[in-house]
């Protein structure tokens, strides 16, 4: 989850989304504040190899997300966030890219 004033990780175990029909997820709650976005993600996007060498890693996503926070909706955000990850990585990459950006404007 991000909003102006950082990110926060909504911690969670388990098999990943769509990868076992028969899986079954602890339910959790969170407050979702007015502005904020919850940002949904595949591990593609923080494994992803640089061109330089190494991969992007969880702290340069997490800079990129936050980063992209002011722009106006949430398409804009995930936007943003594409259009300063692909050329710092080698192409194609080499796993999926999943991103949902949902955000609460009330």
């Amino acid at each position: 989850m991000v909003d102006s004033s950082g990110a926060e990780f909504l911690e969670s175990g388990g098999v990943p989304l769509g990868v076992d029909k028969d899986a079954e997820y602890e339910e959790r709650n969170a407050k979702l504040p007015e502005g904020a976005t919850l940002v949904l993600y595949s591990d593609g996007w923080t494994e992803a190899p640089r061109i330089g060498g190494g991969r992007v890693g969880d702290q340069d996503w997490i800079r990129r997300v936050q980063e992209s926070a002011r722009e106006s909706d949430a398409r804009s955000a995930l936007n943003a966030v594409s259009r300063k990850f692909f050329p710092d990585i080698t192409m194609p990459p080499d796993d999926d890219l999943a991103g949902i950006f949902i955000r609460r404007c009330i």
